[in-house]
C-alpha cells in the first residue's frame, strides 16, 4: 500500500505553521514596508506595506497549492490515488517539489544556473521544498513514510 497524506493534513498543518511564525512574518512585512517606503522613488508606506504582505502570506499559500495540484496530477498520471480521494501520494508530493523547482528555475532564473552547470542552488532549493512539505504534514498531524520491516517478536 502506498503512503498517502490527506488534504486535510496539509491544510491543517499550512494553518498552524502560519500562526506559529505570525509574530516574525508581521515584523518582516513592516521592516520590508518602512524599508522600501522611504526611499526617493517611493510611492508611499502603504503599497510597499501591501506588496510587502502579499509576498509573505501569498507565496506559501501558493507553493501548498501548487505542491497539492502536481501532486494530484502525478498521481492521476501514474494512477497511485485516484482523483475523487481526498489526498495525495508521497511520490506525488516529490515529484510535485521537483516540478516546482523546475518552474522556479525556468520562470525566475530563466536557467541561468543550469546552462552554467550550477545545480547546486536547485538541489538546495529542492532540500528545503521537501522540507518544508514535511514540516507541513508534521505540523498537521499526519505521519513521514517510513521503512517499514518486520516486527520483532511476532
Amino acid at each position: 500500500m502506498m503512503d498517502t497524506v490527506p488534504l486535510a493534513v496539509l491544510g491543517r498543518g499550512f494553518w498552524k505553521l502560519n500562526l506559529i511564525v505570525s509574530p516574525l512574518s508581521l515584523l518582516l512585512v513592516l521592516y520590508l514596508g518602512v524599508m522600501s517606503g522611504g526611499g526617493p522613488n517611493s510611492t508611499g508606506a502603504l503599497d510597499s506595506l501591501l506588496i510587502a504582505g502579499a509576498f509573505i502570506f501569498l507565496t506559501p499559500a501558493g507553493l501548498v497549492a501548487a505542491h497539492i495540484l502536481g501532486a494530484k496530477i502525478v498521481d492521476a498520471v501514474l494512477r497511485i490515488v485516484p482523483l475523487a480521494r481526498a489526498e495525495v501520494s508521497w511520490i506525488g508530493l516529490a515529484a510535485s517539489g521537483i516540478l516546482v523547482v523546475v518552474a522556479g528555475n525556468v520562470l525566475v532564473d530563466d536557467l541561468y544556473q543550469f546552462r552554467h552547470g550550477n545545480y547546486g542552488i536547485s538541489i538546495i532549493a529542492l532540500c528545503l521544498d521537501l522540507g518544508g512539505v514535511a514540516a507541513v504534514v508534521l505540523t498537521g498531524g499526519g505521519k513521514l513514510p517510513g521503512l517499514r520491516g518486520k516486527s520483532e517478536g511476532g
